[in-house]
This record gives structure tokens, sequence and C-alpha cells, in this order.
């Protein structure tokens, strides 16, 4: 991490928590408006799927009711009176049926197919039209049809009403029943539950069949017959697309058994209103949350910013030796607060370090300042000193004293021996000129001065041997003085070799510890970025346990919908038994109806035989005739009643059997959505397993994060533990490079004074040629250097034996 980050970075505590900042700010950004996108397209679904829902079930309606229309047309074209060809009949027959059907049934027609015209109809002056007035466009079937199919117009507008026509042919025939009905009921029928919304029902050609708007009725579909719902509808297929030109969400479903299509429409405003305002939330809330964490770097990130800045402008300051820095109190008692009050007690004990030591080289020993406790090296170091000062003051006085003494006793002599230098004077010059022959007279009368003259002159003497000795010193001094100086060049080389890598060292103590205070930095901002994360995995814990208390509250209401479903079955099954049984008791009264018919058919075959006995008794049965005729005219219309009943009985029982038809079908589904219902509840039961396994899981992760910031936070205080033994280290190597620096320059001063040494020697060496020494006592001199060599060398013999 250190290699990535550049280092104009990793230097300001500020940038690096801006950067922080920033990053989280844009990953709240990305994941609230990636939430917000999955959340607008499971919306932006619903509302497809619930519209599609809607236009699904209203299509299928479409159909039943366009279904309804073509059995009861094909129900009228099998009455026994349309197949009779008697007008009359089948005029009374049609309006009969008329007014059962009800108001949706507009007129029912008995067409000639073959001419088109109406033979006979329920509404009078329809009678003597032709179908060919009304150009009639067929949405299924045709009018070349055989018996058994209905056609079905496409909508047409006659008489200011919007109709649809079924014709069936009659049997047999080139005949046929047509019934017209308004589909402007449908219209009423269409639910449109999002506001603003319409519904139309258009054809193949893309002309608006049936629409609540009786304007746009039998118009041009506004986006044409290529618009892609209405293609997708005549394909088959069911769904829902947006419309950003019009701004319209569209649903489409094809009505089965025609070329319609029913298109929902709703406004995308109305329809997405819940997106919109979820939409609107997430921002508020995206923009709430950037908010918030500006605001924590504004004022957390730039408080510490602040207080470290303060810090190190100190510290630079006492690095300088400027002690009197400002401590403000910054009120603040978390760890910068507590690191502030920590670095003013360090100022406060470099100021007493520093009264005491200005008081100690003051020599102010009853200074206030000496009485103050300094813990440490440190404050051992000044009190020792202090102690040894104090001794090495009195020793001091001490010698003083001593001096005064010695200087009056110096005094004394002093004059004694200028009384007595006179008289001596004079040989004494000649000596002092260089002339060491020169003798005092010993021949003095006082013992004194005799034993002056004596010594005087013994002295002389041995400046002679002296003077000779020492000028031999002197040469070997020179030659021994180039020695050593050669030798202290050695050993400064050396010392300088270990002052610069002692500076290392303390240079790389300087650089460890730099990096041990970053890394205590940084290891503080670790731990709490790991309290973030242990304060977000503990929302995430709580969504979880919410999560599986609707999954199990879930599960409640899936156990109460399979109750509600065996309670729907078994009405289900109740309603087929009655259905069953009513279909049992229609058939028992057909073979009733049929034996009333065989009793009519008899009744009038008796009646006929009683017309013949009747003719056969000529005016005497004329009484019975008006019986027999009355009897044939009661068999006649109780047949024509039977054959009445028996038509209804049979509607009744095709009614009552695609009734038992469609409850079984129904029971069948009820029992597909038990076992879809069962399906869902086992779904939903290994949801809520999963998702209790997810929060058992968020629940470890949880107390692992939590355990993982104590870590952090025990790792933090290491780390500060070893940065005070780096400072320490770095104190102690930079007091090495100190000493090393001394002994260096004493080393520098040794080698000087060697050299100065060496040239005092020469100029000895000349000095001692300026004077004149007898030829005896060179003599003399030669001797004893002689003899000391001899015992030097039986002394070195010696010492090798001893080796």
């Amino acid at each position: 991490m250190r290699n990535i980050i550049p280092d104009i970075l990793r230097r300001r505590y500020l940038v690096k928590f801006g950067l922080v900042v920033a990053v989280v700010l844009v990953a709240t950004a990305t994941l609230g408006f990636v939430f917000q996108q999955q959340v607008s397209a499971e919306l932006t679904h619903d509302v497809h799927a619930e519209m599609e829902t809607i236009a699904s079930v209203e299509a299928e309606e479409i159909h039943e009711w366009v279904e309804v229309h073509e059995q009861e047309t094909r129900m009228l074209s099998e009455f026994q009176e349309l197949r009779s060809g008697d007008l009359a009949a089948i005029s009374n027959r049609l309006s009969h049926e008329r007014e059962a059907l009800g108001g949706e049934t507009q007129a029912i027609h008995y067409v000639d197919l073959e001419s088109g015209e109406v033979l006979a109809s329920t509404d009078d002056a329809e009678v003597g039209s032709t179908l060919s007035e009304r150009d009639l466009q067929w949405a299924h079937g045709s009018l070349s049809f055989d018996d058994s199919e209905v056609a079905v117009s496409e909508g047409y507008e006659h008489d200011g009403h919007e109709l649809v026509a079924f014709v069936s042919p009659i049997e047999g025939g080139t005949k046929a029943v047509m019934m017209t009905a308004d589909v402007t009921v449908l219209a009423d029928r269409f639910r449109d539950p999002i506001e603003g919304g319409y519904t139309q029902v258009v054809n193949s050609e893309g002309t608006v069949e049936i629409a609540r708007n009786q304007s746009v009725a039998l118009t041009e579909y506004r986006d044409g017959a290529d618009s892609v719902a209405l293609t997708a509808g005549l394909s088959g297929e069911y769904g829902a697309i947006e419309r950003d030109e019009t701004g319209e969400v569209v649903a489409y479903a094809p009505v089965e058994g025609t070329d319609w299509v029913l298109l929902a429409h709703a406004p995308q405003a109305n329809a997405y209103a819940l997106r919109s305002t979820v939409t609107q939330d997430f921002a508020v809330l995206i923009v709430a949350s950037l908010v918030g964490f500006a605001v924590i770097g504004l004022t957390i990130g730039r408080n510490t910013v602040t207080a470290l800045t303060r810090i190190r402008d100190n510290a630079e300051a006492i690095a300088q030796g400027k002690t009197d820095v400002e401590v403000t109190d910054s009120k603040r008692i978390d760890e910068v607060g507590q690191a502030l009050t920590a670095f003013d007690d360090t100022v406060a004990y470099l100021r007493t370090v520093s009264a005491q030591a200005t008081a100690l080289a003051d020599q102010e020993f009853d200074a206030d300042a000496l009485d103050e406790d300094v813990p440490g090296a440190i404050g051992e170091a000044i009190r020792q000193m202090h102690h040894d000062l104090e001794a090495f003051i009195t020793d001091l006085e001490a010698a003083k004293e001593n001096a005064e003494e010695s200087r009056e006793r110096a005094e004394a002599l002093t004059a004694m021996l200028e009384r007595k230098a006179e008289e001596f004077g004079a040989v004494m010059e000649t000596a002092a000129d260089g002339d060491l022959t020169a003798r005092l007279d010993e021949d003095v009368d006082n013992e004194g001065l005799t034993d002056i003259a004596v010594a005087f002159n013994d002295m002389l003497s041995d400046l002679e041997a002296t003077l000779l000795t020492v000028q031999e010193v002197s040469e070997e001094s020179a030659v021994v003085s180039e020695e050593v100086t050669a030798s202290a060049e050695e050993v400064k080389a050396a010392s300088e070799d270990v002052s610069t890598n002692v500076q290392e060292i303390a240079e790389g103590a300087s650089r460890q510890d730099e990096s041990i205070r970053q890394a205590a930095n940084e290891m503080t901002d670790m731990s709490a970025t790991i309290e973030e994360i242990a304060s977000s995995s503990d929302e995430v814990a709580a969504v979880t346990d919410e999560a599986a208390a609707l999954g199990s509250e879930g599960r409640e209401y899936a156990g109460k919908t399979v109750t509600k479903m065996d309670e729907i079955e078994e009405t289900a099954t109740e309603a087929i038994a009655e259905v069953e049984r009513l279909d049992s008791e229609v058939e028992e009264i057909s073979e009733v109806v049929g034996l009333i018919d065989d009793i009519a058919e008899q009744t009038n075959i008796l009646a006929l035989n009683a017309s013949i006995e009747a003719a056969a008794a000529d005016q005497a049965g004329d009484g019975f005739a008006v019986v027999a005729d009355e009897v044939k005219h009661l068999a006649e219309e109780t047949r024509e009643s039977t054959k009445d009943i028996e038509a209804r009985i049979d509607t009744v029982q095709a009614s009552t059997s695609e009734t038992v038809e469609n409850m079984r079908e129904m029971g069948e589904r009820v029992e597909e959505g038990m076992e879809t219902v069962d399906q869902a509840i086992s779904t939903l039961e290994a949801i809520v397993d999963k998702v209790e396994d997810a929060n058992a899981s968020v629940q470890s992760i949880n107390d692992a994060t939590d355990e993982q910031a104590t870590s952090t936070e025990e790792v933090v205080s290491m780390v500060e533990d070893v940065g005070r033994v780096s400072e320490e280290t770095l104190a102690q190597s930079q007091s090495v490079s100190a000493s090393a620096e001394e002994q260096t320059a004493s080393i520098t001063e040794v080698t000087n004074s060697i050299e100065q040494l060496s040239e005092q020697s020469q100029r000895l060496n000349a000095l001692l040629a300026e004077f004149a020494v007898s030829t005896d006592s060179t003599d003399e001199l030669d001797h004893d250097l002689d003899l000391d060599a001899e015992d030097s060398g039986t002394a070195g013999k010696v010492a090798d034996d001893d080796d």
C-alpha cells in the first residue's frame, strides 16, 4: 500500500482522510444508484404485470361474451319454427326470444343467405333490408360456413348504435339467424385502475372496435395497424410495453376466436408514481448520506488535522530549542485530546529541565526550579550534575585559600632571592647568554650563598649534560612525534568513520521513529474503519432478523391460504355435485316431457278416431265431433308446448353440461392451485430457512467484526509502545553520535598537539645549538650515554629472556 500511495498523500493526514471520505461517498452513491435501479426495475415489472393481468382478464371476458352470443345464436337457429319457413311463426318466435335474451341483444333477424334479404325480424323496420347495406366485415368465420359454425362480424354502426352481428345457418336450407348485440356494454365494463388510463379493442386492420370514448370507436387506432403492441397481440402474445412517444404504458392481450386485441393504456407518470416516489426517496437518502459524510469530513477530520498540525508545529519549535511554545486547551477528551495533554506535559517537563539547567549554569543552587521533581534519566543526570558542581566549587574555593598562602611565602622568598641575585647577576647573565662554562665563585662568607654558588655551578654542569641529553631526546622526540602523528591520523580517520556510522544509525532510528508514528496513525484509522464496519454489520444483522420475522409471518399467511383453498375446493366439489344432480333432474324432466309428447300423440290419434266415428254417426255425432276437434286442438297445443319445453330443456341441458364441464375444470384448476400453493409454501419455508441461516452467518460476522475491532485496538496500543521504544532508541543514538563527534574532535586536538610538539622539538634543537659547553662535558655525556645504552640493551635482553 505504501508503494502504491504517493508520498504527497501519505504526508498529509487531511488528504488521506479526505480521500477515504471521497471513496466512501463514491461507494455510497454507487450502491444507492444500483439499489435504486433494482427497485425501479422491480416496480416497473410489477406495473407491467398488473396491467398485463387486467388486460388478460378483460380479453377473456370479451371472449366469453362472444362465445355466449355465439351459443345463443346457434340455439336460435335450431328452433323448429325457423325450419318451417312460416314467417309469422318465425316472427313470433324471434320476438319471444328477443324478450328473453335481455337488453344487450339489439335485434334478431331471419335472413336469406343467397340474397342477403332480411325476411323476418324483431324490428319491423329492418324487414326487407339487405346485409350488403351494412357492409359487414367478419372477425370470425364468414357466410359460407357449415351448419355448426357461427360467423362473428367486426363492429359496425347502425342507427346510432355500435353493433356486432352473429350469424348461424339453419340446418337444411339457405336461411340463417342473425343476432346483433350492442358492444358498448363491454366498454362500460372495462377496468382502469390507473388514473388517466383507458382501454380499447382494436382489430387486425387497426380499427378501434370497442372503446368507452364513443368518439374514437370504429376509427383508426392512433398508433396504426403496425404498432408493436397490436402486432404482438395478433401473434397471440401477452405483455406490456412503454411508449415514450406518447408517455404511456400499453398492455396487450389477444381476444381468442377473433382478430381483436385488447390494448390497455395508462400514463407513465401515474403508472410509475410509486417508482418515482421510491426513486425520489432513494435520492434523498443518498444526498443525506453524502451530506453526512461531508459534515463528518469537515468536522472530525478538520479538527483532528488542526490538533495534529498544532502538535507538529510545537514539536518543531521544541526541536529548535524553543521551550516557550504556547499550549492551548483543546477541551477534547478523546485520543487526540489525550495526545495534546501528553504533549503539554512534555513541554512542561522540558521547561522544568531547561530552568534547572539554567540555574545550574548560573550557579544558583537555591533556585526554586531545582526543587521540582524531574523523573527519568534526564532528571537523574541533572541531580548528579547539581551535586558534582557544588562539590567542585567547594574544592575550588579551598584551593584558592591554599594558593593565597603559597603566594605570600613565594613573595618573601622572591625578595630574598632578589637581594642575592644582584651579587650573582653578572655570572648568571653570562650563563644566560649561553656560556655554560661560566661559574660562580664559591668562596663567599655566606654559607647560604656558598651553597647557592655550589649549587649553581653544579646546576650549570648538570645543565650542560642536560642540554646534551635534551638535544638527543629532542631528536628522538621528533622521530617519535612523526610516528605518533601518523598513528593519530589513523585513529582520527577511524573515529571519523565511527562518527559517520553512528550518525547513519541515528538517522535510521529517526526514520524508524517516523515510520512507527505513521504506522500508529494508520492503525488508528484502521481501528476507526473496523468500528464503522462493526456498526454496519449490526445494521445488517437487524435487517436479517426482520427478514426472518417476515418469512415466518409469510409462512403463517401461506398456511391460512391453504386452509382457504381447501374450503374453496370443498365448495367447488359440492357445487359440481349439485350441478350434476340438476343435470340428472333435467334428464328426468326430459323423459317426462317425452312421455307427455307421446300421450299428446296418442290423444291426437284418439281425437282423429273420434272424428271418424263422429263422421260415421252423421248428425248424432256432431257433439262428439266437436269434442274430438277440441281434444285434437288441445293435443296439438300440448304437442307444440312439449316441443317448446323440449327445446328449452335441450338448451338447459347444453348449458348444464357446459356448466358441469366448467365446474369440473374449475375443480381441476383449484387442485392445480392447491399444488401451486403447496409449492409456494415449500419455497417460502426454504426461503425462511435460508434467511435464518443468513441471519446466523451475519451474527457470526458481526461477532467476528467486534473481535477484530478489539484486536486492532490492542495492535494500536502495541504500535504506540514500539513508538516510545523507538523514540528512546533515537535519543540514545543521537547521544552516541554526539559522543563520537566529541571523540573525533579530541583526537583532532591530540593530533594538532603532537604536530606542535614536533615543531617545538625542532625549534629546541635550534636553540640548543646556540649554547656553548665544555669538551669534558661532552665526553662525559657520551660516556654516560654509552652506559645508558648498555643498561638499556641489558634490560632489553633481560626483557627478551623474560619473554
